[in-house]
This record gives structure tokens, C-alpha cells and sequence, in this order.
């Protein structure tokens, strides 16, 4: 309810409109929800995706697939980085990415697989926006990423209220402070 997805969302719908490519890689939502939503704020993500300027992608984990041998990102790399060449996209946002987190077996795992995507989305020169519910494993990301915006979404004696907080911004002075905001008619 913080508006994470919106959020990172937005970021690719306005690189879009100035022409920029970009790929969304959920992790939760279904791409009819994902269009759904986005429609709710006048966003036609079918036409930029009909143009070229947006790939929509469900990374879905199958509950019940086994699996031999350790879980690993670089067939989900793979897949992105040809559809990313195919387009030209230079941006990539991964909602929910503390879904794909819970796969890997202990902390150790997890912080080499993320390293990896670093080390991946380093090589590719790509802007990312990885979305991440608040978790202990959400943690192992600090270390890999130049920006961290905690979005929050609370009551205080019955007044909904979203908080935006920058918590790091690698090379750049920035407010620390909580700052509220709405999602209205144009996103954030």
C-alpha cells in the first residue's frame, strides 16, 4: 500500500515518453494487474509496449517446481539482457524483487546472487529501480545499490498517511527528512 510498484512504474512511463526503453520485471502482480493499475492514472502501457518503449515481464516462480541443484538468477539475466538488446533498453525495473530473495537458501546465497545482478547491471550500463518490501533480507541490498527510497504507508489515529524518505544517495547531498505524498490522477 506504499505505492512501490506505482512508483517504480512511474520512473519507466516517463523515461518512455521522452523515448527511453525500458523492461518491468514483476515478481508478484499479474501483467493484467500491472496494466490495470497503471491505467488508473491515464497510463496506456499497451500502446508504449505496442511502440517498443516498454517490455512488461511476469517472473513467476512455480511453488511446486523442483529444483536441482542451487537457484540461480543467470537464466532470468539471460532472458532480460536479449529483450533489453532487442529494444535498446537501457532501463530496468524489478518489483518485488524480496519475492525472488526468499528463493535463495541462507543470507550467504542471497548476497551472491544480488552481486551478481549488480556485477550484471553494472557491465550493461542499465539504470535500475528494484523494488523490495522492508525485510532483514531486503538489507542485503544497501550495499550494491547508489539510492535508497523508502516509501511508508501509515495510520496515526485514523489518518492514512505516505511518507518518501531518501536514506542514501551514493555522491550526492540530499534531505534526509520523511516527506508525505499522494498518489493522485499522475502517480506519485
Amino acid at each position: 500500500g506504499a505505492g512501490k510498484t506505482m512508483f517504480a512504474l512511474q520512473f519507466l512511463v516517463h523515461h518512455a515518453a521522452q523515448g527511453r526503453a525500458g523492461v518491468f520485471v514483476t515478481f508478484e502482480e499479474s501483467l493484467e494487474a500491472v496494466r490495470m493499475n497503471a491505467a488508473t492514472l491515464g497510463w496506456d502501457l499497451a500502446a508504449l509496449e505496442a511502440k517498443g518503449l516498454l517490455f512488461l515481464y511476469r517472473a513467476r516462480l512455480d511453488p511446486d517446481a523442483v529444483t536441482s541443484g542451487e537457484f540461480s538468477l543467470v537464466g532470468l539475466m539471460t532472458v532480460l539482457d536479449g529483450k533489453a538488446r532487442s529494444m535498446g533498453a537501457k532501463i530496468l525495473v524489478m518489483d518485488a524483487l524480496d519475492i525472488l530473495m526468499k528463493r535463495f537458501e541462507g543470507p550467504e546465497r542471497a548476497r551472491a546472487q544480488l552481486n551478481l545482478l549488480h556485477d550484471w547491471l553494472d557491465a550493461k550500463a542499465t539504470t535500475a529501480v528494484l523494488s523490495v518490501k522492508l525485510t532483514d533480507d531486503a538489507m542485503h541490498l544497501e550495499h550494491i545499490v547508489d539510492c535508497v527510497v523508502q516509501l511508508d504507508h501509515r495510520v496515526a489515529e485514523q489518518i492514512s498517511t505516505r511518507r518518501l524518505r531518501v536514506l542514501k544517495y551514493r555522491g550526492s547531498g540530499f534531505a534526509s527528512n520523511e516527506f508525505p505524498y499522494v498518489i493522485g490522477p499522475r502517480g506519485v
